[in-house]
Parts: C-alpha cells; structure tokens; sequence
C-alpha cells in the first residue's frame, strides 16, 4: 500500500480535569509524528501490511527526525525536503476523549507533482488519499498524478474525506465531482462528512464505509458494532480503521469482514493517548493477550468479534484435511464439524499456515487450498512453514499453541498423538505441547494406533488432567473401551466448564476432555494389531497417516466414516462446553 500526504509533528494535550483559564492546568502532554497519510501508513505497518509513504517535510531537526521514526515503524518513506518548516498539529482532548485540532501545515502542503518518481509506485496494490491531499495545490496536484501512477500499475485507490470543515471550504459540490471522475474503490467518511458531501456515497464508491464513532460503522448496508471501551483519545482512531479495512479487504476479506476487523482495532486505538500504534496493534479482546507473532498471527474478524465480546469460541486442526482422511471425507469433517459448532451457539476457529500467516478461522476457499496439498506442521515446523510462505496444516500439537495464543481455550479433534506401540521412545510431540499450553483438547482419546497406557503415564507425568465426558475408562478413538482408566469422569458440559475453570485458576495447563465415539469399529484392535506389523518399518511423522490408512483398508472403509463421526461429535461436546463456561463468569 501507499499514502501521499501530510508528515506533522503532533503535540497532544490531555488535561487531567477542566482546564482553569489564565492558570496552570496539570495534564498529559506528548509529542510524536501525526498527519492523516504517515499516521494510516504507522498502523498499517503495524498490522503486518508493507507500506510507503510519499511526503514532503521541512529540511530541520523535526522533518529528519520524523522520517526516522516513520522508517522505524517499518514504513518505506519518500521525502521531498523543503526549506519551509515541518508542519505541526496541536491536539486538545476533551474529558469524552474528544478532540479539537490547530494545524499549521508547513511543507507539508507544498508537494509538486514534478517530485513524484514512477518506481515510487511500483508494485503498489492500493493508494490511500486522504481528501487533506485534495483539498490544496500543490499538493492535491501532486496527488492526482499519485492516483494515475498507482492505477496504471492496477492498485486500487481508497479516499478518505478527512474533515466536515474542509469538505465546507473545499466546496462539497467540487468534491463530489471529483469523486465521480476518480471512482475510488473504497471510500472513508464520518457522519458529518457524508452530510456535508451531500450525495449518497454509493453512488460515488464501489464499497462506501460510513464511520459511526464509539457505534462502529455501516458498510454494504449493514451496522457493525464496535465493542465498548473506555475512550481515552479517538484521535488516531479513524485511521487505524482505514489501514485495518484496507489491510484486511487487501488480504481477500469482504466488505464485512473487513469492517468487523476494522472496529476492533480503531476500538483499541482510542483506548491510549496518541495518534499512533505504540508496541504493535492492540484490540479489545487481546489486551492481556500473551506474547505472540505480531503480524504473522491473522484472526478472521468473526472469531476476533466472537473472542471481544466474550463468546464462545472452539478452534479446530487441518491435519484431519491435509493428510488424515482421504476425500471427500477430508473436507465433510471440517465443513460438519464447523456447522455442528455453530448449532450450538458457539464460532469455528479452523486453524491453518496459509501466504506466511497463521490463519485463525478459514473460509470455505481456504479449506479447499489445504484440501488440495498442504505440508503437515506441527509446533515445531510452525517457523518454516511461516517462513515458506506456503500451505499448511496444522496438528494438536500446532493447533493448540495457536489457539493459545488468540486466547481460545477450547479445541477439538479427532484423537490426540501419543507413544507409538513398540517405539516408547516415539512420542507426539501433542504430549509436550499439553504440558504447557492452556487448552482444553476435546477427542476420542488418544488413536488406537498408539500404546494408551504409556500414552497415559506420560500425560501424567506432565502433570496433565485427563477428563471421561460420561466415561470411566479412556476412548480407544474407534471403540468405547480400552481398559485404561480416566482421571476423573465429569458429567455433562455444565460440570465439565466448572473443572476446567477450577483446573486452570489452579495452575492447570492443558487438560484432555475424553468424548466417548457414538458408535464402535468392530474388530478395531485387530486390524489396527494387523496395521502396525504391517508398517513395522515406518516411523517419524508418516506412521501415523500410514497406520489410518491401512486400518481404512482393513475395515473396508467402515472407520472413515466412523472417523468423520467422532470428530464432529467431539466437536460439537467441545462448543457445548465453551457455551457454559462463557455464560458462566468468575
């Protein structure tokens, strides 16, 4: 992306009470960078999105110092050095977090078309104007010719109306002619710059987003609520809003998607003073949030609205669609799984490596991609995989360390890995990741495939509770029965959510809920028996895949069915469970 316009230094003023007239007022005073175009590029660089900045400063202390910071922030700046001084902002914010502005523009307004370099805007997919760009020569001629350079490179242009005020003196009527010729794809307006413009916006903009304030905003003729905070300073909430809805409608979002995404970050934005991202982009629900890959984690908006207001959110694996069912059974136990969840009130969270993201919710698009060829990534691969930048799919293992770190809680799968019969010394490396991960991990035990009392002993020996759902002894995954005895059995999800939660406020990590399957393979310990001497001389991540397969020879089939079964029962058990423990706070 790129944004041509004003680099400022800003000087924001938070008074700790009314401010007392010809007296000394205690308040909170910093200075930084601000200007609508540098402060869109700062939160798109801190949402993972590569930006450029095209501006014209003064050659002082403050402009060098300026392009510094910006450069800093991750952001490829083009500065045109002039001999007026840096433009500068001074914001006054009200007790309500509202705020008044003085402006001195400086150079910032004296960019010349002239200036521009072609390979500026190279590669660009997007250009964000802000209408301060437009409103004064010569630097709204200079943007005009921005646009141009970015559309025949086939960007896209975004146009953000900026201020009421300089819509009124502009000449709303010159506006909105110029809109029409520009046709920008998206367009960013306030209530009272929409009122002002005075032409229906959809006729204007393929995709018009009407800004709301603390409500959210309406998009494709729809209201998206944004979650309730505590406002401190809205001052670099409308763009952290534009760089969210472009960054995400860039990366294939719908307009909603979009727009959800959008409101959780300008939400947080208003929550700290200043007009800027400072230690990466915080929103509502991830304010306590654990350490985590900024920039490489990616949340759908329907799970990151889910997780900010609190409801139930249940994260599901690939590897079942990667290379644990063949098809069509592969994509009908994530799509079933995902409805059963839904049925019960609560949000899917498929997780997956997909373009150098670990994805936290898919699309129906998305699914088929792993579908159709994906590497298996469990935790350990989690760095290359990303690095790669290609498609993966991700184990328990993988599953349960992203999950932890959206701060979901619940997960379910089919069956968990464990110790290999006749190879004690091969353990999945799901064991290790539920000695330290806070998950509850909802399966039909461990897969019949492995030694389930050695698997057992060492869930023990990681201190990790093991819960019978209606259930005295551990699911053998194709069968009810497995002689190995459960750590404590818990009936129903009401008392399931009251263990967990008193698990965890006690120091519990991981905890495996054992979901009996709804119906059994019969002769299962003979074929999987007949499997494993079979493919006595494999080993590594291939074994298990390979043992699956072999058993679905064996059984004529009967266990993929059996298997799809199990995996959207559990995941169902899992969103039941979820729902109790959110409408039952602490």
């Amino acid at each position: 992306m790129l944004s041509i316009g004003e680099l400022l230094v800003d000087v924001t003023i938070v008074p700790e009470g009314r401010l007392r007239l010809d007296d000394d007022s205690p308040a909170t005073i910093t200075i930084g960078g601000g200007g609508q175009a540098a402060n869109f590029c700062a939160w798109a660089a801190a949402l993972g999105e590569p930006v450029r900045l095209v501006t014209k400063v003064g050659d002082d202390e403050s402009g060098h110092r300026l392009v510094a910071e910006m450069q800093a922030l991750g952001v490829e700046v083009f500065p045109i050095w002039g001999p007026e001084p840096t433009g500068a902002i001074a914001v006054l914010v009200g007790p309500n977090g509202k705020r008044t502005m003085a402006t001195q523009r400086g150079a910032s307004v004296g960019l010349r078309p002239e200036d521009l370099r072609e390979e500026w805007f190279r590669g660009v997919r997007l250009i964000h104007v802000p209408a301060y760009s437009l409103f004064l020569d010569p630097l709204a001629a200079a943007a005009r010719v921005a646009i141009a350079m970015g559309r025949k490179g086939g960007g896209l242009l975004s146009i953000d109306l900026s201020s009421a005020a300089g819509l009124k003196e502009y000449g709303a009527a010159r506006m909105a002619g110029d809109l029409a010729r520009l046709r920008p794809e998206l367009l960013f307006a306030s209530v009272a710059e929409s009122e002002t413009l005075g032409v229906p916006p959809e006729s204007l903009a393929k995709v018009p987003v009407l800004k709301l304030g603390p409500a959210g905003c309406r998009v494709s003729g729809r209201d998206v609520p944004a979650p309730l905070v505590r406002e401190v300073d809205a001052t670099g909430a409308g763009d952290a809003f534009a760089a969210a809805f472009c960054t995400s409608y860039l990366g294939g979002a719908t307009p909603i998607e979009a727009a959800e995404r959008a409101v959780l970050v300008a939400s947080g934005a208003v929550t700290r003073a200043g007009a800027r991202p400072k230690g990466g982009v915080s929103t509502p629900h991830r304010t306590s949030s654990p350490p985590r890959a900024e920039g490489m984690l990616q949340v759908s908006p329907e799970v990151a609205d889910a997780l900010a207001a609190g409801r139930p959110v249940v994260a599901l694996e690939t590897s079942i669609v990667g290379q644990g069912l063949p098809a069509p059974y592969n994509l009908r136990a994530a799509r079933e799984s995902e409805a059963a969840i839904r049925q019960e009130g609560a949000v899917p969270a498929t997780v997956a490596v997909l373009d150098g993201r670990l994805r936290i919710g898919l699309t129906d698009a998305d699914l088929e991609r792993v579908a159709a060829g994906a590497t298996k990534v469990s935790s350990r691969d989690l760095g290359p995989a990303l690095a790669r930048r290609g498609v993966g799919a991700t184990t328990v293992a993988a599953t349960m360390r992203a999950a932890a770190m959206a701060e979901i809680r619940f997960f379910a799968t089919g069956g968990i890995g464990g110790v290999h019969r006749g190879h004690p010394e091969d353990q999945s490396a799901d064991l290790v990741e539920l000695g330290r991960t806070r998950v509850a991990v909802f399966c039909a035990g461990a897969k019949i495939i492995l030694d389930l009392a050695l698997t057992l002993e060492r869930l023990e020996s990681l201190s990790v509770p093991v819960l019978g759902y209606g259930c005295d002894e551990l699911p053998a995954f194709y069968t009810r029965h497995s002689g190995c005895p459960v750590g404590v059995r818990v009936n129903g999800p009401e008392e399931t959510a009251a263990v967990l939660r008193a698990a965890w406020e006690t120091g519990a990590r991981g905890v495996v809920v054992a979901v009996p399957p709804s119906g059994e393979l019969a002769g299962a310990e003979e074929l999987v028996q007949r499997a494993v001497r079979e493919l006595a001389g494999v080993a590594g991540p291939a074994l298990t895949p390979r043992l699956l397969a072999r058993v679905a020879e064996l059984s004529g089939g009967r266990s993929l069915d059996l298997n799809v079964e199990l995996v959207v029962n559990n995941a169902r058990v899992a969103a039941r469970v979820a729902s109790c423990f959110s409408s039952r706070k602490p």
